[in-house]
């Protein structure tokens, strides 16, 4: 499979604010298509063996500005590293701090996981490295803590405890630790004795003499600024990272939906599709749902297809089901059925068990058949399809291809198969191995 670029998704938001640019790719990445150089590039390198041991990766971002931006996943295959993404200021001109959470996935699952913050700096870009290295698998550090070479580095943040509770000279610099600087780059001067240890003034010679202004109870003291601080407890707080699952199976209603579909084919009555996509920005378990096609009466329904179990789909994915007459390009990620829709009328449902998830009819199917009012049924033999909108106002000029909306996804959904789908003059499926869109 090839990595899901993030240029399919169209332009990333930070919530109502526009980003000049947001890309995720495996190779360099140019920055003369924006006027103001301003960005914070973050690169991902990993020793991790693709796909043995590492996947996808899933990236979520934040301003310190309160800004976010929808979670930007990449499926990994063969040379899979560097991964870069380039995030740029909001238009109204915000700069902030942009904390990044890297997750290593493996069949959906975290192995890995990495925060770090960099702020923006004005007509510069920054970069911002992050390393997937196995050193750090099944590390797990708390909030504001980062795994280097295996080894939990940096201070929680507002642990509850003052400044004055370490001396300045003593911290690691946040900024840094968050950029994921190793410690080695660190001047050993911010951890050396401060002078009034040393052995001067003391009777006898000069050189061991202590000064007359410290008493030996004094120069023996450990002040309080070197006991150790709240903040290197391990607090409640510090749970195992999330799972990214947003839902499963049943639980999926409403997030994964049935996004293209036809009834005939140019091919013949079993060139048929039936493509559902993920909506939410978390990962879908799927695995065990099922397509039905019911009658335009409903007075019977048969299943067509299973899902394998423990089948996920990232955030904004696809996965299609086919006829055995569809031939076409990408193959479907299920064995093809081999009994057919009528033309004339009925309905395709995705469910799980007792649970539907989702349906759309057409032509003379009944109310129970559908969701709202049946779609006009197709003409037999035909080339297109019927295609969910990526909102209310696209049209079938703006979901096909060149369209405004023709990467905007598929999230129309209110309830009304006659509102929320437009007619194509050609299909154009997409299955697990396509760009994910929004």
């Amino acid at each position: 499979m090839a990595p899901m670029h993030s240029s399919s998704s169209g332009p990333a938001r930070f919530a109502a604010h526009a980003l000049c640019a947001l890309l995720l790719v495996a190779t360099a990445v140019s920055l003369a298509g924006c006027a103001d150089r301003t960005a914070l590039r973050l690169v991902v390198r990993s020793n991790l063996a693709v796909p043995a041991e590492l996947d996808g990766l899933l990236i979520q971002m934040r301003s310190s500005t309160g800004a976010t931006a929808p979670a930007r996943a990449v499926t990994l295959t063969g040379t899979a590293f560097p991964q870069t993404l380039v995030v740029r200021p909001e238009t109204s001109g915000m700069r902030g701090t942009v904390t990044f959470t890297v997750q290593g996935l493996r069949s959906g699952s975290i192995v890995i996981q990495r925060v770090v913050s960099a702020p923006f700096q004005t007509g510069q870009v920054v970069d911002v490295e992050v390393e997937l290295n196995n050193d750090c698998l099944g590390v797990e550090c708390g909030a504001g803590i980062d795994c280097v070479r295996g080894v939990c580095m940096g201070t929680p943040p507002d642990a509850g405890v003052p400044d004055a509770g370490m001396p300045d000279a003593a911290r690691l610099p946040d900024a840094a630790i968050d950029a994921g600087v190793e410690p080695d780059a660190f001047s050993i001067d911010a951890f050396s004795p401060v002078d009034a240890f040393s052995p001067l003034d003391a009777s006898g010679p000069d050189a061991f003499r202590l000064p007359d202004a410290f008493t030996p109870s004094d120069a023996y003291t450990i002040p309080d600024a070197y006991t150790i601080p709240d903040a290197y407890t391990i607090p409640d707080a510090f749970v195992p990272p999330d799972s990214g699952i947003g839902c499963v199976a049943a639980g999926c209603a409403g997030i994964v939906v049935i996004s293209e579909f036809t009834h005939t084919g140019a091919a013949g009555g079993l060139d048929e599709i039936v493509e559902i996509h993920n909506t939410s920005n978390r990962i879908a378990d799927i695995g065990g749902t099922q397509i039905f096609y019911t009658s335009a009466s409903g007075a019977s329904r048969s299943g067509r297809a299973t899902v394998p179990a423990g089948t996920r789909m990232m955030p904004g994915a696809y996965f299609l089901f086919a006829g055995s007459q569809y031939l076409a390009s990408p193959a479907p990620d299920v064995t093809a059925w081999t009994m057919g829709a009528s033309d004339a009328g009925g309905g395709w449902s995705l469910e799980y068990m007792t649970t539907v998830l989702d349906r759309v009819c057409w032509g003379t199917a009944v109310a129970s058949v559908c969701e709202g009012t049946a779609l006009p049924a197709m003409a037999p033999m035909s080339a297109g399809s019927y295609e969910r909108k990526a909102n209310a106002t696209s049209t079938a000029v703006s979901m096909s291809a060149g369209g405004a909306d023709e990467l905007a996804g598929n999230d129309r959904d209110t309830g009304n198969n006659a509102d929320d789908f437009v007619l194509r003059a050609v299909r154009d499926p997409q299955s697990a191995i396509s760009p994910t869109e929004p």
